[in-house]
This record gives structure tokens, sequence and C-alpha cells, in this order.
């Protein structure tokens, strides 16, 4: 591999990312350090682009991680460092398993390693724990699963994980070119109890000692002791609480601070139709259309009243003409003449008359029959102001005024 690959590959990814925002600028931002880290790369100096390399590999964003395993990849190589070399390719290829070039390099760098190493493949429980390998810079750790390459003779390689016991596992090997399984189990650390915070408010941070350990939601193993806890949002007086995790044992608090506040729905009094009355009858409150049904009552008398007095027009207006018209040997011209008069004058106000009585009997009818229904659901111990009462030969409509 000449250093002419992996200067093309830094340039490439060098021009890619100079096209993010002018938030990269700021000295801590991984954009900005994995472009210094390429540049060293093209002078030369492996060591020191390696090193910033790792350092931004877990939090460039996503897109470009995977060539920050390439370079890394490529880099070791070109040290002739080949396992740390096979472990980024192998992580750079399952991202992009299409690499050709990327493969072939993984090929070349597999075939020197088995001329004097052996293939572990190293298996944890818990499966979260991380590795050290022992071979390598002991700050660098990988996560489990882990295959590596180790070299002939005893090699140590370390398992931690939080709130467990670390872990040696010795590999003895004894030739080039085997491949070996191991599986290492740690044992729990008895010296941890957890605390669970619970709530489900927005931005609710959890303090422990002091110092911003998350937000509720909150679980995390601590050592047995006491702790000072305080829980609350921003801008807003905290829980505090002196809080001691045993040894074992899960310590669980539900401040009233974590938790969204309850909201009070409040309702809207019932507003009534401005047609309804509430009457209490026997205890009991009867809202009822109280108008209209009068209303209907009245308009239709009132309709009834109005239909005789169109009536009684109508016969003093026939009776004037009889007087007129109706005399002893009256000829056929006076004859024809009465009825002409009779149509144009009296007949129109006896077929309003009739309109009158019609509507008017309606309008009463329809009143009385609501009235009357409305007021069956009325308790029996109280008088509705409508009813219907049985008379002899017949039934007759009762009401009872109320003032």
């Amino acid at each position: 591999m000449t250093s002419l690959c992996l200067t093309t590959v830094c340039v490439t990814v060098l021009t890619l990312l100079c096209g993010a925002p002018a938030q990269a600028q700021d000295k801590k931002d991984p954009i900005r350090l994995f472009n210094e880290a390429s540049g060293l790369a093209e002078k030369g100096q492996l060591e020191d682009a390696v090193a910033i390399w790792l350092l931004v590999q877990e939090d460039i964003p996503d897109k470009y991680k995977p060539v920050v395993q390439v370079n890394l990849g490529l880099a070791y190589k070109k040290m002739k460092h080949y396992a740390k070399a096979w472990h980024h390719l192998t992580v750079y290829l399952k991202a992009q398993p299409k690499e050709k070039d990327a493969a072939k390099w993984l090929k070349q760098v597999e075939k020197k390693l088995r001329k004097t190493h052996s293939q572990v493949t190293v298996n944890c429980a818990p499966a979260d724990a991380r590795i050290f390998v022992q071979s390598t810079d002991t700050k660098q750790s990988y996560a489990c699963p882990l295959t590596w390459w180790f070299e002939k003779g005893t090699r140590p390689i370390r398992v931690e994980r939080d709130g467990y016991k670390p872990a040696i596992e010795l590999l003895k090997l004894e030739k080039a070119g085997q491949t070996i399984a191991r599986t290492v189990t740690l044992q729990s650390d008895k010296k941890y109890g957890h605390l669970v915070i619970e709530g489900d408010g927005r931005a609710v941070q959890v303090f422990i000692n002091g110092i911003l350990e998350g937000k509720v939601p909150f679980r995390r193993k601590l050592k047995a002791g006491p702790y000072d806890v305080m829980v609350g949002p921003p801008g807003k007086i905290p829980w505090k609480k002196r809080i001691t995790i045993v040894t074992g044992k899960t310590i669980t608090a539900k401040p009233d601070v974590a938790f969204k506040p309850k909201v009070v729905i409040k309702k809207d009094p019932v507003k009534k139709d401005p047609g309804m009355v509430s009457k209490s009858r026997g205890g009991k409150d009867i809202d009822g259309p109280k108008w209209w049904y009068w209303g209907l009552i009245g308009g239709g008398v009132t309709l009834l009243a109005a239909g005789g007095a169109t009536t009684v027009l109508a016969i003093g207006r026939n009776s004037d003409l009889a007087d007129k018209y109706d005399q002893p040997g009256a000829t056929d011209a006076e004859i024809l003449a009465y009825e002409e008069d009779f149509d144009s004058e009296v007949k129109p106000l006896a077929n309003v008359s009739y309109v009158f009585y019609g509507l008017g009997g309606a309008a009463v009818a329809t009143g009385v029959v609501f009235a009357v229904l409305y007021y069956a659901n009325v308790p029996d111990d109280t008088p509705a102001p409508i009813a219907i009462t049985p008379m002899p030969g017949g039934m007759a409509i009762t009401t009872t005024w109320e003032f």
C-alpha cells in the first residue's frame, strides 16, 4: 500500500467535509479535527493523524464514521500495525460491503497476519462489555464481541463493564495461523446498588453530588453509600434529598417535580336553551319547553278568534246582501248580481275564516299534545298544568295556571 492511496482517500474526504456548515469552525468540532488529521496524514505524520481520528471516531456524524474507519485502516497498514489495520478495515466493510478497494486491502493485511498471528474472537457476558487489548494502547477499548489477531505467546486481554469486576483472560498461543474463540464472563460487583428516579416531565435534570448525570426517567448503578440527589427542570425550585444506596438493592424516588403538571380542565356551565325552564316538582328538577307549547296554544287560540271574527264579518255581509237582493219578485239580473257580490264579498271572508280555524285548531292541538307528553314525567304527587281528564261521555283537557 503506497502513501498515495492514503493521501487520495484523505484528500477526497477533506473535500467532502469542507462543505460542512460554518459551525464546524468551533475548536471542538470533530469535522474540523478530522480535516486537521487528514492534513497531517498527507505530510506523513501518521501517528498524529491516527491519534486525532481515534479521538473523533465516536463523535463525528454517522455518515462520516465509515470514512474515519477506512483512514484508520490505511494508516495502520502503512505503519505495519496489521492487527489494527485489519480491525478498522473490517468495520469499514460492514458499513460499505461493496467497496472493492477496501476488500482488496483487507485481504492483503490478512495474508500478512496469518504468517505470524492467530485469529481470536472474544465474546463477553454481559454482551455490552468493553475489551482492552493489552498488546495495544491500554487506553483504547473495543466493543464486545471482538475479533483480533495476536502473535504467538501468552497474550492478556482485559474485559470491563460498570457494575462488574474487571476480568483478565490469558491467551496461550503456541503457533501462528490458529483460529480461537473465547468467552469472558464477568462477576457482579456486590458493592453496587441502583438508583431509579421516575418521571415523565421534559428537561427534568438529575444531579448527583452536584454533577449533572442525566434526565428522568433515570436509572443508574452506583456504589453503595450516601449521595446528594437534586431533581428539577431549569429555572424551578428543585427537589433535594440525601439518598443512601444499599448493596444489591434498588432505591426508587418519585419527586413531584419530575412529572408533568396535571392539567385541570374546567368545564363551562351547561347553557340551557332560552326556551327551557327548570321547575322543582316533588323534589325533582324538571327542565321543559314551557314557553313554546304555551305559545302554540296561545297562537292557536288567537287564530281561532280571528276565524270567529271573519265568520261574523262574512255573516254580516251576507245579511246585508240578502236585505238588498232577496226581495219578492227578484229578476234574474238581480239574482245574478247577488251571486257576483256574494262571491266577491262574502266567500273570501268565509274562506279566510276556514283557514284561521284550521291553523288555530292545529296549533292548539299540537301545543296540548306536547305539553301532556312532557308533563307525563312529572312525579305523580305534583299536578301538571295540562292534563287529559276523563269526563262523563268522553275526555276533557284541564289546565293548571301558574303565576
